[in-house]
């Protein structure tokens, strides 16, 4: 049986840079956004998303939302009986 049709959590988070001379950085946000999901552990990347929102002035806000499970998220809500 294969994740879809066991079903599982998905979690997102989204992360930018600060905002400064360095937020419209964009191979410095992709090493950031990789840091974090090291730092996640044993996860499935399902999608990541890139978005840029550009303000009247011309500055670039761009963030990255990256949507992920776990194993481990998929065993406790078995365990847990939860519905999906």
């Amino acid at each position: 049986m294969n994740s879809m049709e066991e079903g599982f959590w998905i979690k997102t988070f989204s992360q930018s840079q600060p905002i400064g001379s360095e937020q419209a950085n964009i191979p410095e946000l992709l090493r950031r956004v990789s840091e974090s999901i090291e730092k996640l552990g044993d996860i499935e990347v399902m999608d990541i998303i890139f978005h840029n929102e550009v303000d009247s002035d011309g500055m670039s806000y761009p963030h990255l939302s990256v949507y992920y499970h776990s194993k481990d998220d998929h065993e406790l809500s078995w365990q847990a009986n939860l519905p999906l």
